[in-house]
């Protein structure tokens, strides 16, 4: 009974996604499912994917 309702309860989840707007520049999008972490360093986002690949922003909003 308890896994149906853990099954049913979690049917309607959908993928979230994280959104990335420097000051100047065009938006990016991440899957929240493929970020291993998110850190800051020196004032820049850092995000870090799942496979160990950067990305760093500067001048995010």
């Amino acid at each position: 009974m308890a896994l149906l309702l853990f099954g049913v309860a979690f049917s309607g989840m959908k993928a979230q996604t994280m959104y990335v707007r420097p000051i100047t520049g065009t938006q990016s999008s991440y899957g929240v499912a493929t970020i291993k972490n998110l850190t800051f360093s020196n004032g820049n986002l850092v995000v870090t994917n799942l496979t160990g690949g950067k990305v760093i922003w500067t001048q995010v909003k």
